[in-house]
């Protein structure tokens, strides 16, 4: 005797949905604890705000480090420019570094150099320590 086993079939693609819809809303969300909407989406703790989701916050946590990268290789070339004359550069154009590294790539904002000291920053809110 044969048994049919079309109810088994129909079980795995059940389970296989329920998964899939796990898998979204904790993309989504960044934590399965609710499906039913809330009245607001979940404080960033960012000062500017971005990254609000999981996948959200690793992106912008990797623009972060481009940005302190960016930082540490100016600060590298206002140096060897010191090395060669003592006075820092006039500006940041006078030092030829590539346009990749001249601006902030989270906002966008170009960086900000004092000739004075000699000192570049970001001012994206949240990069002043960088």
């Amino acid at each position: 005797m044969k048994r049919k086993r079309g109810g088994f079939a129909l079980l795995i693609l059940l389970a296989a949905v329920v998964i899939i819809l796990i898998i979204m809303v904790v993309q989504e969300r960044g934590t399965a604890t609710s499906v039913a909407p809330t009245s607001a989406p979940p404080p960033s703790a960012r000062p500017d705000g971005q990254g609000t989701t999981v996948m959200g916050g690793a992106m912008v946590s990797a623009k972060d480090e481009v940005c302190k990268s960016n930082l540490n290789q100016l600060r590298q070339i206002i140096s060897v420019a010191r090395t060669s004359s003592d006075e820092p550069p006039r500006d940041l154009g006078e030092m030829r570094a590539p346009a990749s590294i001249m601006s902030c790539p989270v906002g966008h904002e170009p960086y900000v150099y004092d000739p004075q000291t000699g000192r570049v920053y970001c001012p994206h809110p949240g990069h002043g320590g960088y």
